[in-house]
């Protein structure tokens, strides 16, 4: 959170990508959510190519979608 602020980046890009491993990840958007460590385990980053949206237009994080594979649906 202090990373976007500081360097003003919700204000000068307004999408940003973030690609890593699950356990990354998990631990990226906890921090972003206010998740203690011990509480990550809440987190399901279970599913290749999920796809996780947080939203930042009130320059506070909110989570809007964690982990969605229904893009693959498509695939089978």
């Amino acid at each position: 959170r202090d990373l976007v602020r500081s360097r003003g980046l919700g204000d000068v890009y307004k999408r940003q990508v973030v690609v890593s491993h699950g356990g990354a990840l998990k631990a990226l958007i906890g921090h972003l959510i206010g998740l203690e460590q011990h509480q990550l385990g809440r987190l399901s980053t279970r599913g290749n190519t999920g796809l996780s949206i947080i939203d930042f237009d009130s320059h506070l994080p909110r989570l809007v979608l964690l982990n969605d594979t229904s893009h693959l649906e498509a695939c089978w």
